[in-house]
């Protein structure tokens, strides 16, 4: 077990915390501690602090909650009230028992107001950089388009090189951007690449049913492993509780949850419910010689490539029960794949092809959505498949557009990963990236953790 013990520090600096492991037995398991997903503008690992946590460290999670029914949920708001005497009197008469004297006099002292104005400043100046940040994106977003058309119009004769090169240069200095050149030249020559191969094959005709996808014979849809997928099998044994299997499984399954998703937090607290997150109730292994030879191969690959591409993660899929044994057989297909039974699509893929590739949800939440037909409640369970994932490079995307649907694989790269700061979901290009690992069964239970849930 992990114990934490926090140090009080001087308000603005960080909370420093002193962690001791007390040791049940001679066998321990690694625990990490994560912190909250943060925003491309804020250092990495920096906490941001939010009006409501602010409240409910100064003034406890009663009195905050009062508050935070009164409208307030920014510091400009907190700002507001604490400057009217009037209006502190009105959150005062909702916080029933939690408005004692002593959180008055803190509401009304010029210390408390001289830090709620800090803080206001602070987030002032915090949106703001993100708003510079999304418009640079913007830019660079409009730069891309910008130099595709015109090394379209130079494939096709409408622009000579030099041509070409000089409204390149105009653009980028239009637009405000330090290029590297020789990025550039990279980035156009390889879309221009992706072009000539669409072109050839689309005008190919199409494989006969059963031959490979292309040459090697290696890819993910040729006959060779198609034949293996076939003849594959595995076994599903459940894991026993209060074993050491399934104690880990449980430490490791606390990393898995982000706990920001907002149909079990906002959504719920606008109809008066109480925020939600899981436990494991069951816990089945799961064994594939034939997915673990392809999984072991495709390490072999992006190793020999750069050592780091051999990371393993963990990913999650939901489905309902009833397909989860055809994919513990064959894994997630791409569309069109051979053994793919589903030969529609209710769109072509957010951030790459669904023809092209498959996709894995990196945290529980994500995934979880997929395997029931609602949302869960309090107490209702529903089953999700564990992958062991290796997304080697991953392209990052920063937002969904309508150049982003659909899209091909990167070239240079081996997934796609949304959002580009931190992503919460892949888009992989081989289907032997993921390997079944386990398939839980979740049960909802009331976030405690959470101050609306007191």
């Amino acid at each position: 077990f992990l114990y934490f013990i926090g140090l009080p520090t001087t308000h603005g600096q960080r909370v420093g915390v002193l962690s001791r492991m007390a040791v049940p037995s001679e066998t321990t398991t690694e625990t990490c501690f994560r912190e909250p997903v943060a925003r491309e503008v804020d250092a990495p690992g920096v906490k941001i602090l939010t009006v409501q946590e602010f409240l409910v460290a100064e003034l406890g999670p009663e009195f905050a909650q009062a508050v935070a029914g009164a409208g307030v949920t920014t510091f400009a708001d907190l700002v507001e009230i604490i400057s009217d005497a009037e209006l502190i009197d009105e959150v005062l008469k909702t916080a029933g028992t939690a408005a004692t004297k002593f959180r008055r006099r803190k509401l009304c002292s010029p210390d408390f107001a001289g830090r709620v104005t800090a803080l206001r400043t602070t987030a002032a100046q915090r949106q703001e950089r993100i708003h510079a940040a999304a418009e640079h994106l913007d830019r660079i977003s409009t730069a891309e388009a910008v130099l595709v058309r015109l090394s379209r119009m130079r494939d096709t004769g409408l622009l000579t090189a030099d041509e070409f090169a000089r409204l390149r240069a105009v653009e980028i200095q239009k637009m405000g951007l330090e290029v590297d050149h020789a990025a550039v030249d990279h980035a156009v020559d390889s879309e221009r690449d992706n072009v000539t191969e669409a072109s050839t094959a689309a005008a190919a005709p199409p494989a006969a049913a059963g031959s490979t996808t292309n040459g090697t014979g290696d890819g993910p849809c040729d006959e060779p492993w198609v034949s293996k997928l076939r003849s594959a099998t595995f076994t599903k044994v459940e894991v026993e509780k209060d074993t050491e299997e399934f104690w880990v499984l449980e430490d490791r399954f606390a990393k898995w949850l982000h706990g920001f998703s907002d149909v079990y937090t906002t959504a719920r607290r606008s109809f008066g419910k109480k925020p939600l997150t899981f436990v494991i109730t069951r816990a089945w292994k799961v064994t594939n010689p034939v997915l673990e030879e392809g999984f072991q191969q495709q390490m072999a690959r992006l190793v020999a490539e750069d050592g780091s591409y051999g990371r393993v993660h963990a990913a999650f899929h939901g489905t309902k029960e009833r397909t989860i044994d055809s994919i513990l057989k064959t894994s997630l297909l791409r569309l069109g794949h051979p053994l793919n039974p589903y030969k529609l699509q209710d769109d072509d893929g957010p951030f790459g092809s669904n023809k092209c590739g498959v996709y894995a949800a990196r945290y529980v939440e994500d995934a979880l959505k997929y395997s029931n037909d609602r949302a869960l409640d309090e107490g209702q369970c529903a089953k999700v498949i564990v992958f062991n994932c290796l997304p080697g490079r991953s392209l990052g995307i920063s937002k969904n557009t309508k150049d982003t649907s659909g899209m091909k694989p990167a070239q240079g790269y081996h997934s796609h990963g949304f959002p580009s700061s931190l992503p919460t979901e892949w888009y992989l290009f081989d289907e032997r990236q993921l390997c079944p690992e386990y398939v839980i069964e979740l049960q909802a239970k009331i976030d405690t953790r959470n101050p609306f849930a007191r």
